[in-house]
């Protein structure tokens, strides 16, 4: 009978041990990766309808302002954008039970809607400058949400530089 040379375990094992520890590493990086996009994708899904919010609420800015300025024709525009800003709201409403645990923004989001509601229930007695500035104090009470949101997403942080800046002004430059 013929001997058989024994088989080349140690120089099998000795490559397979360091691709092993490097595949574990590679892994780790991949899987931290997809949770770090994951992330980034929970911050636009939160941000996108805020963006609606902001844009209709200068929009009811300008019919509330015009109809306080003496142009009674603007009283049903402004009630109708106010409408349509409730449905932007409940929108966001659903997005932040959703995610505000993950982005920690349900106290930024409760500010904005005790802002809406004080906007609101004011019309009847504000001038037009007051009405004004109350508008543009909640715009930037909503963009601060949007930025809270960013940078809890990890939109704001992103590791790629050219990424990065992209995302920075999706955040910070609406």
């Amino acid at each position: 009978p013929e001997v058989q040379p024994p088989a080349p375990i140690v120089p099998t094992a000795l490559f397979a041990l360091p691709l092993g520890v490097v595949m574990v590493f590679f892994l780790r990086v991949v899987q931290h990766d997809i949770e770090f996009s994951q992330h980034e994708k929970i911050g636009v899904e939160y941000i996108r309808p805020l963006d609606d919010v902001v844009q209709h609420i200068q929009q009811h800015r300008a019919l509330t302002v015009a109809f306080l300025s003496g142009a009674p024709d603007f009283k049903a525009r402004y009630e109708a954008k106010q409408l349509e800003v409730q449905k932007d709201l409940e929108r966001v409403n659903a997005v932040d039970r959703k995610f505000s645990s993950i982005l920690d923004s349900a106290t930024h989001w409760k500010r904005v809607k005790q802002h809406w509601s004080e906007l609101k229930a004011a019309i009847p007695t504000s001038s037009p400058q007051a009405m004004a500035d109350r508008h543009k104090d909640l715009v930037a009470e909503i963009l601060l949400l949007i930025k809270h949101v960013g940078e809890t997403s990890n939109l704001i942080l992103h590791p790629h530089l050219d990424t990065y800046y992209l995302l920075d002004a999706f955040v910070n430059n609406l």
